[in-house]
């Protein structure tokens, strides 16, 4: 296998791969705005640190962190719990963002969350994709793609 071949197949099927997972999570996210909903309880609130990574040269480093909101709810008698803010995943986002998104919520409190009829143990408090996830796949689906595109039509040649 040359290596414009193994390029070419690593940056199509990558690709190919984010952007699909990208419309996935929006399709899935438009199904869910009707999926029907029931009362859950706040059972646990916090911001679990997801990683850190260094910005620049001078080696600062930014932090992540993860917003998590574990509930319970029960459909057709059947308790289940979850965890889902969002449809599909939820980026790793500043501490301010994560803190922001569970501002709204608190341990015992009463709230609606929508589950898909077809998996009641699939709920999410907000029947949207998150959009920082979706654009992260999106992006990078139309990234590789590009390379993919450009490694077909210009690895080899040569200037005259």
């Amino acid at each position: 296998m040359t290596d414009k071949t193994f390029l070419m197949l690593v940056t199509g099927s990558f690709g190919a791969v984010s952007l699909g997972y990208a419309f996935y999570m929006h399709e899935r996210a438009w199904r869910a705005r009707s999926w029907p909903s029931v009362e859950a309880t706040i059972k646990h609130v916090s911001i679990k640190h997801a990683g850190s990574s260094t910005t620049n040269d001078s080696g600062s480093q930014t932090e992540w962190f993860l917003p998590i909101v574990e509930f319970s709810y029960t459909v057709r008698g059947r308790t289940y719990s979850g965890a889902r803010m969002f449809v599909g995943e939820t980026a790793s986002m500043a501490h301010e963002s994560a803190l922001a998104l569970v501002k709204p919520y608190r341990e015992g409190m009463k709230v609606r969350v929508h589950y898909d009829p077809a998996i009641p143990s699939y709920a999410v408090l907000n029947p949207l994709a998150h959009t920082g996830a979706m654009a992260v796949y999106g992006w990078l689906g139309a990234f590789l793609l590009a390379v993919f595109v450009w490694v077909g039509l210009f690895w080899g040649r040569v200037n005259p």
